[in-house]
């Protein structure tokens, strides 16, 4: 379908922000998942092969004396690896300008046959610390629990930016802003270079603004039940703190892992001037199926529960979800087949293989009932620990019923 709606909408700016194993089962490869998104290079631009004059859009612009076909904007890391020769070849034809956007880690100088740091923004100096320090009241607001700062490198300059956010793909995701204003900035110099018709767009400003945004449920949004050092006079000793992170809308490999490893990379710093000192911390991660992966299940779950395995300090509830009865919500066909090889199969496999791979940590179940007792049955849940719980699973399965179970326990 993005084949034909970027037909249908002939867009300026096109962004493609990530090429993996989501949605892979309607697809056969990832491959063909990066077929289809790199099809919108198809409805951009003006093909300089093309000796058809008529060079009107969907927004009406005329693009016959058009120096640029466009901007494609993409991710550094996950999908400029698939623009191939040919690719650039079609970028080239259609006059389109490939801009990327990035975070500074380790392990991000994959280069692709396009790859170039001078056309690329990126997140530099990424730094979460947690707010302990605020006291509530019995009715105030709290202060943004979580603070990530970064730096915003583009080739002519370094912007200081922030987020109340602990996921670094938030950092990546303002540098993917920062990319489409730039793009949005080159179109206006190009059409119309005198600047009388387009309105300045201001970097710093977009990032101050960035910086309120919230993040929604479902989509790694914060639900605090209670705040670090709280005091709201509830049966719970002060000093509790419940914080659960509802990533219940989408799952695929790529994400499920890196939530794990962004839970796994929280820190909670003791509070020595408070009253209520934080104390110690327990993490959970309940994780359910994810859809359309189909042939690709084995490979999926096992990939997960390798991960698992090197994150002792959470504690991990893998729930398959293929009992018939264990919901009411509309779920993915694969969920209820005899063939579905989840999480379970996935732990069986895993210890048949490796005997000697501690897996402690983790437990799997076949349904939601069964995963939400083994919850309601621990006596973990201490005084003076913050608790915090990562939810995530594919939203068809309907896990947003775990957050509210959550809020109840």
């Amino acid at each position: 379908e993005i084949s034909q709606l970027s037909h249908y909408l002939q867009p300026h700016i096109s962004i493609i922000t990530s090429i993996g194993n989501a949605h892979v089962g309607n697809f056969g490869t990832v491959q063909d998942v990066a077929n289809e998104k790199l099809s919108i290079i198809d409805a951009m631009g003006t093909d300089n092969t093309n000796t058809d004059n008529t060079n009107t859009d969907a927004m009406g612009t005329d693009n016959t004396n058009t120096k640029s076909g466009g901007i494609l904007i993409v991710n550094r890391r996950t999908v400029a690896p698939y623009i191939t020769d040919d690719y650039a070849t079609r970028l080239r034809h259609k006059n389109i300008t490939l801009l990327m956007y990035d975070a500074e880690t380790d392990d991000n100088r994959r280069h692709s046959h396009t790859d170039n740091d001078t056309s690329c923004t990126i997140a530099q100096n990424i730094t979460t610390t947690m707010n302990t320090r605020t006291n509530l009241g019995d009715h105030a607001t709290p202060q943004p629990l979580f603070t990530t700062t970064f730096n915003i490198a583009t080739q002519e300059q370094t912007y200081p930016a922030t987020i109340h956010h602990p996921y670094s793909h938030n950092a990546t995701n303002t540098a993917m802003c920062v990319s489409l204003l730039q793009g949005i900035q080159q179109m206006q110099q190009q059409r119309d270079p005198q600047g009388g018709r387009y309105t300045h767009l201001d970097i710093p400003t977009m990032l101050s603004n960035l910086s309120n945004v919230h993040i929604s449920q479902g989509r790694g949004g914060l639900i605090i039940l209670r705040h670090p050092n709280a005091s709201l006079g509830s049966s719970r000793n002060n000093g509790d703190a419940v914080i659960i992170f509802d990533d219940t809308y989408n799952a695929s490999l790529e994400t499920v892992i890196s939530s794990i490893r962004e839970l796994s990379s929280i820190s909670i710093p003791h509070n020595h001037t408070s009253t209520h000192p934080s104390g110690s911390v327990q993490k959970y991660a309940i994780l359910g199926p994810i859809a359309e992966i189909d042939n690709h299940q084995v490979a999926t779950y096992r990939t997960i529960l390798e991960e698992c395995c090197k994150h002792p300090s959470i504690r991990f509830f893998l729930c398959d979800s293929n009992d018939s009865s264990d919901s009411s919500d509309s779920a993915p066909s694969e969920k209820n087949t005899p063939t579905h090889k989840g999480y379970r199969h996935a732990y069986t496999t895993l210890k048949a293989t490796n005997p000697q791979l501690s897996v402690k940590n983790v437990k799997t179940f076949a349904d939601k009932r069964g995963m939400m007792e083994e919850l309601k049955s621990r006596n973990s849940y201490e005084s003076g620990t913050t608790h915090i719980f990562l939810v995530k699973a594919s939203n068809s399965y309907g896990y947003h019923t775990i957050i509210k179970d959550l809020k109840e326990l």
